[in-house]
């Protein structure tokens, strides 16, 4: 029998979330700074940005799938990310190839976002990975709790561009007050 969510819950798992936020914070700083020393060889132009979920958008991902998580604030995967923008492909394999030999990565939650697209459709061309970070040595412990799994994606820019553009146009298409749109001459 699933356990009742109420607005009890909903409650103790924000304020869990809150309290631990500080880590997700530091663990965000953490990445950025390993993916930052990455791009500094392999793609000195990318972007790079790193950062917790916040406690509203925790919050509304715990409502959401409440029937999927009992623990919302231990299951998720992505309450901390990173993204690596590059300006060529070439520069994308090698910021992933970095990341798999510089994390642990879960295969299962991990995903290729071009995977979805058929061979005639252009399209966001993002490699994510669910991750946990590998102890330089036995000995020495990691700086970071070993449940927390950020998302990292990688990403060419022009895809990136691209979709961020189709994006703005069909929001603006979509909220546009019909006199703002010139009549077709």
């Amino acid at each position: 029998m699933a356990k009742k969510r109420d607005s009890e819950w909903h409650e103790r798992q924000v304020l869990a979330y809150q309290s631990e936020q500080p880590a997700y914070q530091q663990y965000a700083a953490t990445l950025q700074s390993i993916l930052k020393e990455a791009c500094a060889i392999h793609s000195p132009l990318a972007i790079v940005q790193a950062r917790p979920k916040s406690v509203a958008s925790f919050a509304e991902k715990a409502v959401r799938k409440a029937d999927k998580y009992d623990d919302p604030v231990r299951q998720l995967t992505d309450l901390c990310g990173g993204r690596v923008i590059t300006s060529t492909s070439d520069q994308m394999k090698a910021i992933c190839r970095f990341i798999r030999d510089q994390f642990c990565i879960d295969e299962a939650n991990s995903l290729d976002a071009g995977s979805r697209l058929k061979n005639e459709e252009f399209g966001y061309l993002s490699l994510h990975y669910v991750v946990q970070l590998q102890s330089a040595a036995p000995s020495e412990p990691s700086p970071l709790p070993s449940t927390v799994r950020p998302r990292i994606s990688s990403s060419c820019s022009r895809p990136a561009v691209w979709i961020a553009a189709r994006k703005r146009q069909v929001f603006f298409e979509m909220k546009s007050p019909s006199h703002w749109i010139p009549a077709a001459t």
